[in-house]
C-alpha cells in the first residue's frame, strides 16, 4: 500500500489528472465568495467589452475599406508619360477629360526628364509609386502620319506600336482585375475617339491615301494598346495570398500560445520553475513553431501556384517574410497579455 502511494506521488503529471475537488463548494452569496465575487464580474465584464470593441473595430476597418469603394477608383494613380509629343498623346489627354470621375483612376502626367527612359517607367510602378504607367512611345505620331500616305508605311504600320500600359498583378490582384486592367482598356478605347478630335486626326481625313486599303485601315485603328505585366498573377487563389492567409497565420499563433499557456499552466511550470528557464521554453517552442507555420503557409502557396513563375529563391524569401510576420505577431500577442 505504501509503495502504491509512494508511486502516485512520483510520477510526473498527465493530461488526464483532474484538479484537486474542494471538500465543501459554496454558494456564489457565501462569505466565501463575498469579496472575490465583484472582482470575478468586473474582469469578466472587462474581457466582454474588451473582445467586443475588438471584433468591432477589426470588421468595422474590413467593412469601410469596402464601402462605396467604386467612388474612390480615382485614388488610383497611373503614371502618364509622353515620349512622343504629338497627338497620340493629345489623344489619351482627350479621352481621360471624357472619362474622368471617382469612379475613375487618375492619369499623373510626368516629363520625359523626370522619366527618360521606359525601365524608368517599369520601375515606379515596381515601387509601388503609382499603380500602373502608361507611355506613348516615340515616334508613334510619325509613323501614323506616314502610314496615311499608303505604300510601305502604310503595309508596315501596326497600331499596338503606340501605347503601353504597365501595372504589377502581383499587388492586390483585386484591384489588378478589377479596376485597372478594365479602365485601362476603356481609356485606350476612348483615345481612338480622342484621337479624331486632334488637329492631326482632323486634318488626316482630307489627306489620307483613301485608294489604299491600308492606309484606310490605319485610320480607322490608329491606336492600340500593348500590355505588359511585370508579375502575373493569374491563380485562382490570388485573391486570399494578402486576406484570409494573413488572418490564418495571426489566429495560429493565437490558438499555439493559448496552448503553452494552457500546458504550463496544467503541469505548474509557470508557478514552480525558474523564471529564466520558462522563458527559454517558451522562446525555443515558439520559434520552432513559428518556423514550422511559415513553411506550411509557404507551402500551401507553392502547392496551389498553377502556373506562377516563381523560383525557389523567392519561396525561401517568403518562408522568412512569414516567419519574421509570425514571430512579430507573436510578441505583440504577448506585450497584449501583459
Amino acid at each position: 500500500m505504501a509503495q502504491q502511494l509512494s508511486r502516485d506521488q512520483s510520477r510526473e503529471p498527465t493530461l488526464h489528472d483532474e484538479p484537486e475537488i474542494p471538500e465543501a463548494r459554496h454558494g456564489i452569496n457565501s462569505p466565501q465568495w463575498r469579496d472575490r465575487r465583484a472582482i470575478a464580474s468586473k474582469a469578466l465584464v472587462g474581457v466582454m467589452l474588451g473582445i467586443l470593441i475588438i471584433f468591432l473595430a477589426d470588421l468595422s476597418y474590413l467593412f469601410g475599406a469596402t464601402f462605396k469603394v467604386n467612388d474612390r477608383v480615382s485614388t488610383l494613380n497611373i503614371l502618364i508619360v509622353d515620349y512622343n509629343g504629338g497627338p497620340v498623346g493629345e489623344a489619351i489627354a482627350n479621352a481621360y477629360k471624357g472619362l474622368q470621375s471617382k469612379q475613375f483612376p487618375s492619369l499623373e502626367l510626368q516629363s520625359t526628364d523626370d522619366y527618360p527612359n521606359v525601365s524608368d517607367v517599369k520601375h515606379g510602378v515596381c515601387k509601388a509609386d503609382y499603380w500602373g504607367a502608361i507611355y506613348i512611345h516615340k515616334g508613334a505620331s510619325a509613323r501614323l502620319a506616314a502610314a496615311y500616305d499608303g505604300g510601305a508605311a502604310a503595309e508596315d504600320f501596326n497600331p499596338s506600336d503606340s501605347i503601353t500600359y504597365i501595372y504589377n498583378a502581383a499587388r492586390y490582384p483585386t484591384v489588378a482585375s478589377g479596376y485597372l486592367t478594365s479602365n485601362l482598356q476603356t481609356l485606350l478605347g476612348a483615345s481612338r475617339a480622342g484621337y479624331y478630335q486632334t488637329k492631326s486626326g482632323q486634318a488626316a481625313l482630307r489627306s489620307i491615301n483613301t485608294i489604299n486599303a491600308a492606309a484606310v485601315q490605319a485610320y480607322l485603328n490608329p491606336i492600340q494598346g500593348t500590355t505588359e505585366i511585370i508579375q502575373p498573377t493569374n491563380q485562382g487563389s490570388r485573391n486570399l495570398y494578402n486576406t484570409i492567409n494573413i488572418i490564418m497565420a495571426i489566429l495560429g499563433q493565437f490558438f499555439y500560445v493559448l496552448a503553452i499557456n494552457g500546458l504550463f499552466d496544467k503541469f505548474g511550470i509557470h508557478k514552480g520553475m525558474r523564471v529564466r528557464n520558462v522563458w527559454l521554453m517558451r522562446f525555443t517552442a515558439g520559434k520552432i513553431f513559428s518556423m514550422l507555420f511559415a513553411i506550411v503557409v509557404t507551402g500551401y502557396i507553392w502547392a496551389f501556384r498553377e502556373d506562377w513563375d516563381i523560383t525557389s529563391s523567392q519561396w525561401a524569401l517568403n518562408w522568412l517574410t512569414f516567419w519574421l510576420f509570425i514571430v512579430c505577431g507573436g510578441k505583440v500577442q504577448r506585450w497584449s497579455e501583459t
